[in-house]
């Protein structure tokens, strides 16, 4: 590889030279043709009359040939391989295999042993890191970046995985995922969609669960199917395997909550009595309530103004008297004393 890109900077230095002796008056054209160049004994750059394109060999016994549809070389084992357009494939450092049957896969780039190994129709895929998106067949626009990223992934599209192993289950259809982080995401697979995982281990057991959103080290880890989750902090909703559409926020917020629909903010792993806010989000009439777990301190005013429709309904505390007061709807709303 190192003798390849001596020979094609001497190309171009050579190229260069000519171009400054057309400069100096010493040729009568700009264009400089050339037929075959040869460095050394072991490399030889020429052109290929039968199809026209540019052929490097080395000593004959390796042929490379470089031309619109790509890059091709004879025995597989250096430079470059690919069967789709505009590919960019690993030079000889990094090189596996090539590409399967050969298909209408195009504008992929791969760096790494294995990477993109297995690609046949897909498109528009970025494979960087040893077994990065191996398995993927006619999946597209996928990003893997980090040893075994999207290793298993298959037919889905649009996800990106970067981290060590992020995103390395047996993704089929699942599409739109994001996970950032060592083994975020390890275990999305089949059709598990839409999730944002960020941070070591984040949502690590995710299997077929969609549109959960884990931020920080160990979050969600424990969520398998479940749908909707938010939880942002370490540990969050650590042991909620089932439970959907939950909100945490904060250190361990919700660590052992397993059920649905919960508001839980908090910097330890608080629960409904111990939370500094809790709160059950459920769509049946009755249940839903926001619990503040401290004292509140409602908004400090006077009742001197007018109140406006907007306001109907809110408490303040008058600190003329030291009584609270609630806006009542009327013609104008009239603050009232709460007894």
């Amino acid at each position: 590889m190192r003798k390849f890109l001596i020979a094609i900077f001497t190309l171009f230095f050579l190229v260069g030279f000519s171009q400054e002796n057309y400069k100096q008056g010493n040729f009568k054209s700009s264009t400089v043709r050339m037929n075959k160049a040869q460095i050394g004994n072991d490399w030889k750059l020429q052109k290929n009359n039968a199809d026209g394109s540019l052929q490097i060999t080395n000593r004959g016994t390796s042929v490379w040939t470089m031309s619109s549809v790509g890059y091709v070389t004879t025995d597989d084992t250096s430079f470059v391989k690919t069967t789709g357009a505009d590919n960019i494939y690993d030079v000889k450092t990094f090189y596996s295999a090539p590409m399967t049957a050969a298909g209408t896969n195009g504008n992929n780039i791969r760096l790494g042993t294995s990477a993109l190994n297995a690609v046949t129709s897909g498109y528009g895929n970025v494979a960087i890191s040893p077994s990065a998106l191996k398995a993927n067949t006619t999946g597209y626009s996928n990003i893997a970046i980090g040893d075994s990223a999207l290793r298993q992934h298959t037919l889905g599209y649009g996800n990106i995985g970067i981290g060590s192993r992020a995103l390395a289950g047996a993704i089929t259809t699942g599409a739109y995922n994001v996970a950032v982080g060592h083994q975020a995401g390890l275990s999305v697979q089949g059709v598990g969609s839409n999730n944002v995982l960020v941070g070591p281990f984040s949502g690590d057991a995710i299997t077929t669960g969609d549109g959960n959103v884990f931020m920080g080290y160990n979050s969600g880890t424990g969520t398998t199917v479940a749908n909707n989750n938010v939880g942002i902090g370490k540990d969050v909703l650590k042991y909620n395997v089932t439970g959907a559409s939950n909100v945490a926020i904060g250190n361990g917020a919700g660590t052992y909550e397993t059920s649905s629909n919960k508001l839980i903010i908090h910097n330890t792993n608080g629960g409904a009595d111990t939370a500094i806010i809790y709160g059950d989000m459920s769509a049946v009439a009755g249940t839903r309530v926001l619990q503040v777990n401290a004292p509140l301190q409602v908004m400090r005013g006077d009742t001197a103004g007018a109140g406006s429709t907007a306001m109907i309904g809110c408490i303040i505390y008058n600190v003329a008297d030291g009584v609270f007061y609630g806006l009542i709807a009327g013609a104008p709303p009239t603050w009232t004393a709460l007894h």
